[in-house]
């Protein structure tokens, strides 16, 4: 039931490809990508594009509407809000990439000498979706879904579970949220674009 519901809710959150006169192939969705585990991405570097495909805009815009929600969390430092607010920023812009951000966001449990975390990480090269735990002295970690500007490892309905579980996590107040920021620079870019259509302009692993 839960996989069908979400594959209910992917497929309609799937946005519109452009629309195409049948003039101009140039308007036909992008082609070069394969059915492997590791897909291609058509765009042009300068655009800065991960490796997606236009239905993880769904589990994409769960995280973002979580992410918004432990913002209000009343514990958070004022230094830990305005990181938050960078992430969000960045999660806002997917499927663009975000220079120069290096930053995770984490949801861990620690418990009799015992954790367990869940964590969202973005890199220039690299987007992905984890979780691990920490148990008698051994870590153990997990790649749920993993994008980068030519690759894209996992698809929509393990991200959507990714996010579920993820917003689980935030309903725990007893989860510590965790922020890590590996930027060379404190961020400057707030006037970055944000472009939802472009998810609409990448292929989709359903068609």
């Amino acid at each position: 039931m839960l996989v069908m519901e979400s594959a209910t809710n992917i497929m309609d959150a799937i946005p519109s490809l452009p629309e195409s006169d049948g003039n101009n192939e140039a308007d036909s969705a992008p082609a070069d990508f394969t059915e492997d585990a590791e897909e291609k991405c058509d765009h042009d570097s300068d655009d800065g594009c991960y490796g997606f495909y236009c239905e993880d805009s769904y589990p994409v815009g769960q995280l973002v509407d979580v992410i918004r929600d432990i913002m209000e969390r009343p514990e958070l430092s004022t230094a830990a809000v305005a990181q938050l607010r960078v992430f969000l920023f960045t999660m806002e812009r997917l499927p663009l990439v975000t220079p120069g951000v290096r930053m995770s966001l984490g949801l861990r449990l620690d418990q009799g000498g015992e954790s367990d975390w869940i964590e969202i990480r973005i890199e220039d090269d690299i987007f992905t979706l984890g979780r691990g735990s920490w148990i008698d002295g051994d870590a153990d970690t997990e790649t749920i879904f993993e994008v980068g500007p030519d690759y894209r490892d996992g698809d929509a309905f393990q991200a959507s579970n990714f996010a579920q579980s993820f917003l689980s996590c935030a309903e725990d107040v007893c989860r510590e949220v965790v922020i890590d920021d590996s930027s060379e620079e404190p961020f400057n870019g707030w006037d970055l674009k944000k472009d939802k259509s472009r998810w609409g302009t990448l292929p989709s692993s359903f068609l």
